[in-house]
C-alpha cells in the first residue's frame, strides 16, 4: 500500500489517489471499520503533505546564490570611481575565496555547500571580467567566456551537481556563440552548431547520470535539449526565411534532429519534451509552408488562409497525439 516512488511529487500524488480509492472502497462496503482505520494509518506513516516546503527552500537558496552573485558585481560597477584598483580585486577576491572556503567547509554532499560553491563560480565570472576591464588586453569577448569555463571546469567535476553543470553550459555556450558571431556568416549554421553542442551535453550529461547519483534526473537533460530544439527552430526558420548557400544543408538537418529528439522523448515517456519538440517541428514547417504560399506560389490572401489552416491542422494534430500518449502512458 506503501508508495515507494523517490519523487516527493509523483508519491504525493499517488497517496492522494491512495486515499481517495480507500475513501471509495469505504463507502461502497468494501471495507470495514478497522481496515479503514488500519489503511489509513499505514499511508499516514509516510503521508508529509504536499512538498511545496522543499521546493520553496530550494528555490530561496538558488535564488539568495544568484542575488548574491549579482550584487556582488554590480557594487563594484556602481562604486567603479570610488574604488580604487587594489580596493576591487581583492574585495572581489576575498568574497570569492570566502565561498569557496565556505563550501569546503560545508561539504559538497550539502545544499549548502553547492550552493557557495555556485556563488564561488559566479564570482570568478566577475572577477575576469574586472581584470579584463582593468586591463585592457584587446581580447575578444569569447576568450572571456571560454577562461571562464575552462577555469569552472574542476568545481564541476568535484561538485558533480545540476546548478555547476547548467551553469557550465551557460558559460561554455555563450562562448561558442561569441565565438561563432565572429568567424561565421550564415547565421542558420550557427544556430545548427550551438544544437550540435547542446545535444552532446545533454548526451554526456546523461551517460554521467548513470553513474553519478546528483547528475540522474531528467531536469538538466531536458533544458539542455530544450536548448538544443530552441536552436534547431532558429536555425530552420533562419535557412527559410533568408536562405543562403548552407541553408540546403541547415535546414534538413535541424527538421530531422528536431524529429530525432521527438522520438527520444516519446521513448523515455518525456511528454513536456515532446511537447517542446512538437511545437518546433510546428514552426519550422510552418515557416517552409509561408515561404511557398507566400514567396514561391504567390497566392496573397488566400496563401494566410491556406497558412492559417495549415498551422490549425498541425496543433490539432500535435495536440490529440500528446493527449493518446498522455493516456496510454498512464493507464500502462
Amino acid at each position: 500500500m506503501r508508495p515507494m516512488d523517490a519523487n516527493p511529487w509523483k508519491r504525493w500524488r499517488m497517496q492522494a489517489v491512495q486515499l481517495d480509492r480507500l475513501a471509495r472502497w469505504r463507502e461502497n462496503g468494501g471495507l470495514d471499520v478497522d481496515a479503514w482505520q488500519r489503511a489509513r494509518a499505514l499511508l499516514a506513516e509516510d503521508h508529509a503533505g504536499p512538498p511545496w516546503r522543499d521546493v520553496l527552500e530550494r528555490l530561496s537558496l538558488w535564488l539568495a546564490v544568484v542575488l548574491l552573485g549579482a550584487a556582488a558585481i554590480c557594487f563594484i560597477a556602481a562604486n567603479w570611481d570610488a574604488l580604487d584598483r587594489f580596493t576591487r580585486l581583492a574585495g572581489l577576491q576575498a568574497v570569492l575565496a570566502a565561498a569557496a572556503v565556505a563550501a569546503s567547509r560545508l561539504g559538497l554532499e550539502r545544499g549548502a555547500g553547492q550552493a557557495a560553491l555556485l556563488l564561488a563560480g559566479l564570482l570568478l565570472g566577475g572577477l575576469l571580467a574586472l581584470v579584463g576591464q582593468t586591463w585592457q588586453t584587446g581580447a575578444d569577448t569569447w576568450q572571456l567566456f571560454a577562461a571562464w569555463a575552462g577555469l569552472l571546469l574542476p568545481w564541476l567535476l568535484l561538485a558533480a551537481h545540476p546548478g555547476m553543470s547548467l551553469l557550465w553550459a551557460t558559460v561554455a555556450n555563450l562562448a561558442l556563440w561569441l565565438f561563432l558571431d565572429e568567424r561565421l556568416s550564415a547565421m542558420d549554421l550557427l544556430w545548427l552548431l550551438l544544437a550540435l553542442f547542446n545535444l552532446a551535453l545533454a548526451g554526456v550529461w546523461e551517460t554521467a547520470g548513470r553513474r553519478l547519483p546528483a547528475l540522474s534526473g531528467r531536469t538538466g537533460p531536458r533544458m539542455l535539449l530544450v536548448s538544443a530544439l530552441f536552436a534547431l527552430t532558429c536555425g530552420g526558420m533562419l535557412g527559410v526565411m533568408d536562405p543562403g548557400p548552407t541553408s540546403g544543408t541547415v535546414v534538413p538537418a535541424c527538421l530531422l534532429l528536431s524529429v530525432a529528439v521527438a522520438a527520444w522523448a516519446r521513448h523515455r515517456r518525456d511528454l513536456p519534451l515532446l511537447a517542446v519538440a512538437a511545437l518546433a517541428l510546428v514552426a519550422t514547417l510552418t515557416t517552409l509552408l509561408g515561404r511557398l504560399f507566400l514567396v514561391a506560389l504567390d497566392l496573397g490572401a488566400f496563401g494566410f488562409l491556406l497558412l492559417t489552416l495549415a498551422v490549425l491542422a498541425q496543433v490539432a494534430f500535435a495536440s490529440r497525439s500528446l493527449l493518446h500518449l498522455s493516456r496510454t502512458w498512464k493507464h500502462g
